[in-house]
């Protein structure tokens, strides 16, 4: 059996496996904001961000560099419009957009964001670049993602599968907690299969000679590394 015609059955194999690598974040209401870096989010290196949200009142996000800008309420107004402000509480200077399809009570709907060459666009449907909302200039760089909300709960969640791509954390080391198990794994392709095939896998570390594959789950990792040589870390982005 040639190693192609192996690498396509286990891509077979994992195309019939159900994967639950989505991330799911309830904010309870009380306009906390929850930065997503804290469960392994990093959308420095992405350009687009696909979502669900499920809610009765307005979702709360922000997008930017850190500081209190780039605020976005989706959801106002009877849940048919999104507000946007380029700072946390400049309300005089909200914009409100209407969205059409809107947010939900009983049932989560996708929206989508896009950003680049000094503009963030944001719009509804699973697709970016479908039903478009706005296409606004931005002031800041996108480096961190943070959700809230201000009375009732709202459930967001982030990635779905194989939309959620796996990418680099660390070339010398691994993750020092989190730890499920170890197993061998004869490639990188070969580790990332059992870390998607497990329920509760997130990330991975993979020593290739050694042939060794650690599987962690993220929920119980503080995504802190331990420097070694011939290990090379990875982990869900959410985002492209």
């Amino acid at each position: 059996m040639t190693s192609s015609f192996c690498v396509f059955l286990l891509l077979v194999c994992l195309s019939l496996h159900i994967i639950k690598a989505s991330l799911h974040i309830k904010s309870p209401g009380d306009f906390v904001f929850i930065n997503t870096s804290q469960y392994g989010v990093d959308i420095r290196s992405c350009t687009t961000l696909p979502l669900q949200i499920k809610a009765c009142d307005q979702a709360h996000v922000w997008l930017g560099d850190g500081t209190a800008t780039n605020s976005y309420d989706i959801g106002t107004w009877k849940r048919a419009a999104t507000g946007l402000r380029q700072c946390s509480e400049c309300y005089s200077t909200q914009i409100f957009f209407p969205n059409p399809r809107g947010i939900h009570c009983d049932e989560f709907r996708w929206f989508w964001f896009w950003w680049g060459e000094g503009r963030l666009k944001f719009g509804e449907g699973r697709f970016v670049g479908s039903q478009l909302v706005f296409d606004e200039p931005i002031n800041r760089s996108i480096e961190v993602f943070s959700v809230s909300s201000y009375v009732y709960t709202v459930e967001y969640i982030l990635g779905e599968g194989y939309e959620s791509l796996y990418g680099v954390a660390s070339r010398s080391g691994r993750y020092s907690d989190g730890l499920l198990y170890e197993t061998k794994a004869w490639s990188g392709l070969h580790c990332v299969i059992q870390c998607q095939a497990h329920g509760n896998c997130h990330m991975y570390s993979y020593n290739k000679q050694q042939a060794v594959c650690a599987l962690y789950n993220r929920d119980n990792a503080s995504f802190s590394m331990t420097s070694e040589n011939g290990w090379v870390s990875y982990q869900l982005r959410y985002c492209d």
